[in-house]
């Protein structure tokens, strides 16, 4: 049986990239040859210069030039070089002459060390040049041209990895022991405990006489400054610098067992240039492709629960501190942070903080670090002190901060992403009210009183007059001694402006502020029951933000709804009426005030002002203002406060002096002016109302 065979041609075809990459490999073997044969043994005078180039590695372009010098007696003195054809700046290679000596020298790109510098064989530093000598001007030409050639043609021999973890492991898999001279560096990195970005390296290092010491280095991968890492030369010992992005001190540092202050740097010893830019290179892979987990807070419990597991008690400075939460859940989310602490003689002080979460700022929550210690810095918002302070038990000023302290880094980042959530699902509408007298129940029945210590606040809020809305605040404060000191103000909450209403701290208690439209002093004040000058604006005592906030909202309804409608007359009679009706009588401290209204000749048009003071030693003073509303200038008609007195004023047009005075009988010299007393601001506004409209209708 006969067997036939078929042969079959079979054509390969490379990739173009390939086929290149092999004709580059040929160009740099063959440069590499000839730059060897062009470096050789130079004469001058009496001494040689036994000069060699040898290839190490080809294909990373790792080159060693040795040089023997041996002086007329033969004596030889060897040093060599070993470097990165890469890493020479082409820009730099020149020719130069010293003396009767022709060399080309090479430098670093940066001028970085990155040359092995030997001596007699033993690794002596690092540089950034050195020279090679050549006979000939042409054959310093000729060999700059073949370094030239050679650099540009050799890949790059820096590790690539296709995830942080792969770049990791390199790390972990080639970081180990270094010599460095009579110093031992026995080093280790690892990763991935908990996290796989979040890292450690330790180096332990023992000196000539055996003494070591051990240095611990715990840091997330993502907060390195890939910019930053760099390659470092001290003598023979070459090392990798890692620094955190911004310098910010995010590297636990511990020594022989024992926390120290927190870092922003730490060094690796490198075997040779060729780890450093692998190290670099692992670092910054790491950096890039690393990313950050934070646990889901997705509600509200699963961010308080974070919260409190993870504030716990820990040690610092050899002192156990102790931290507790709690939070109590509600119309509003209350937490009670309790942190103790010995001081200096040993005695445990307790200091308690009691906040509402939707008090606090979430946008200025953040964590610092000082020294060993890490603190979340937890603000309130617009820094108003709105959390209660107890120091072993005794309330103190309120505060705006709280300080809570954490053992690492990675616990305060999410810890502030814990609190923030929490902030958010915390978050409520402000207290509303359905109209004023649901607003007035409110504030009667929150604004009571409270103990601060041996002094006892008694405090009471109610309304005098609905139309207008016309109210009254006491505040009383019995002392340890029992003594009673009361103050209380009058106002119409209408002649606030809700924009001024605010809450302040009074140290170990709340103020809600408020102002009167314009800064007026529209507010009667009374202290021990006496009158006081009228004031510009109101303080009610709180004693805990949230109900604090609640009497802010609710003097913010009032102060923007409980305006009365503008008062109208129809006609002369009516709003004399109201006049007559209103100017009256006043009486003060002992002083008494008689007022009266009157027409003359029952002319609607023409008044009779009859004012009798009697003060205080029993002195009657009569007086009689006689003038016609239509001499008024009804653009001037004002009322005004001047200390306790409210006064409605009148002036004559042009200032001209048209009012008749008589005083205790007798004519007076005639005035442009009248002025009526009355005892609110809200019976003079509408006295100044009503003859704005008299004299109005009288001009008609």
């Amino acid at each position: 049986m006969k067997t036939s065979f078929l042969q079959i041609a079979c054509i390969i075809v490379l990739p173009i990239s390939t086929i290149f990459n092999v004709k580059s490999q040929d160009k740099l073997s063959q440069s590499f040859a000839s730059i060897k044969e062009k470096v050789r043994d130079v004469q001058i005078d009496k001494s040689t210069f036994k000069q060699s180039i040898d290839v190490l590695d080809e294909s990373k372009g790792k080159i060693s030039f040795v040089s023997v010098l041996v002086d007329e007696k033969g004596k030889a003195a060897k040093e060599s070089f070993e470097f990165y054809v890469s890493d020479i700046d082409k820009n730099t290679i020149v020719r130069k002459t010293s003396g009767k000596k022709l060399f080309i020298s090479l430098s670093i790109n940066n001028n970085q060390k990155f040359i092995k510098h030997f001596k007699e064989d033993k690794l002596d530093s690092y540089t950034n040049y050195l020279e090679i000598l050549l006979s000939t001007a042409d054959e310093a030409q000729e060999l700059i041209n073949l370094f030239k050639t050679a650099i540009p043609l050799i890949n790059s021999s820096e590790k690539g990895w296709n995830t942080n973890k792969d770049a990791l492991n390199w790390l972990k898999n080639n970081i180990s022991k270094i010599n460095s001279g009579p110093v031992t560096f026995e080093q280790a990195f690892s990763f991935g405990e908990t996290k796989d970005y979040l890292a450690s390296f330790t180096v332990k290092k023992t000196d000539q006489k055996n003494v070591s010491s051990e240095e611990r280095y715990e840091f997330n991968t993502l907060d390195i400054n890939k910019k930053n890492l760099t390659v470092r030369i001290s003598g023979p010992q070459l090392s990798v610098s890692v620094e955190t992005k911004g310098n910010d001190h995010y590297i636990k540092y511990t020594k022989n067992n024992e926390q120290q202050s927190f870092r922003n740097d730490f060094e690796i010893i490198a075997e040779d240039i060729d780890q450093a830019r692998n190290i670099i290179a692992a670092f910054s892979t790491a950096n890039e492709k690393g990313k950050s987990v934070i646990p889901d807070f997705g509600s509200l419990q699963r961010s308080l629960d974070f919260i409190t597991k993870n504030i716990t008690e820990l040690t610092l400075e050899k002192k156990t501190v102790s931290q507790k939460i709690n939070f109590i859940q509600g119309n509003t989310t209350k937490g009670i942070f309790i942190y103790s602490e010995s001081d200096s003689k040993g005695k445990l002080v307790e200091n308690r903080y009691e906040f509402y979460l939707n008090d606090l700022d979430a946008n200025s929550l953040n964590f610092k670090v000082n020294g060993e210690k890490i603190i979340i810095v937890s603000t309130s918002k617009n820094k108003t002190k709105f959390i209660k302070y107890y120091k072993d038990n005794v309330l103190q000023d309120y505060q705006n901060e709280i300080n809570i302290l954490t053992t690492d880094i990675e616990t305060s980042r999410e810890m502030v992403e814990a609190f923030k959530s929490a902030i958010k699902n915390s978050e409520i509408q402000p207290a509303a009210w359905k109209n004023i007298s649901e607003a007035i129940t409110f504030l009667t029945n929150t604004i009571t009183g409270e103990t601060i210590g041996p002094d006892m606040y008694k405090l009471n809020f109610s309304s005098l007059s609905t139309d207008p809305l016309n109210v009254k605040y006491v505040q009383g404060k019995t002392d340890a001694k029992g003594i009673l000191v009361e103050q209380s103000v009058e106002f119409y909450p209408y002649m606030l402006d809700p924009g001024t209403v605010k809450i302040g701290s009074a140290g170990k208690y709340l103020n809600v502020e408020a102002s009167v439209n314009g800064k007026k002093s529209f507010v009667k004040v009374f202290k021990e029951g006496k009158q006081q000058a009228f004031d510009d604006g109101i303080e009610i005592m709180a004693f805990d933000a949230k109900q604090a906030q609640d009497i802010a909202e609710a003097i913010k309804y009032l102060a923007s709804t409980g305006k009365p409608k503008d008062k109208v007359w129809g006609d002369k009679q009516s709003v004399i009426k109201f006049i007559t009706e209103n100017v009256g009588d006043l009486k003060s401290e002992g002083k008494e005030l008689k007022q009266k209204i009157d027409l003359t000749n029952n002319d609607l048009c023409r008044i009779s002002f009859t004012r009798s003071s009697i003060d205080d030693k029993g002195k009657t003073t009569d007086e009689i203002f006689e003038f016609t509303l239509t001499d008024m200038n009804k653009q001037m008609v004002d009322f005004k406060v001047s200390g306790k007195r409210v006064e409605v004023s009148l002036t004559c047009k042009n200032k001209v002096k048209l009012v008749k005075v008589y005083k205790n009988g007798a004519q007076q010299a005639w005035e442009s002016d009248v002025v009526i007393e009355t005892e609110d601001v809200e019976t003079a506004k509408n006295i100044a109302e009503a003859f704005k409209s008299a004299i109005a209708q009288c001009e008609k």
